[in-house]
């Protein structure tokens, strides 16, 4: 079983193999909870320390 199988990463992925759908799924977990998502946890403890990390990440339409 091999990528995306209908899931699709929320922003691009800094890796450079193709994922497996878990791999995907986990990393739009994991940037929805750090808040790096419109609608992710952005009043979470961590909040003041995601501002620089959102700064590096490219914007992407959907």
């Amino acid at each position: 079983m091999i990528a995306h199988e209908n899931v699709r990463p929320a922003l691009p992925m800094p890796i450079k193999a193709t994922p497996y759908r878990h791999q995907i799924e986990a990393f739009n977990f994991v940037c929805g909870l750090f808040g790096l998502l419109p609608g992710g946890d952005r009043d979470g403890p961590s909040d003041s320390e995601m501002p620089p990390v959102r700064s590096e990440l490219p914007e992407v339409s959907t």
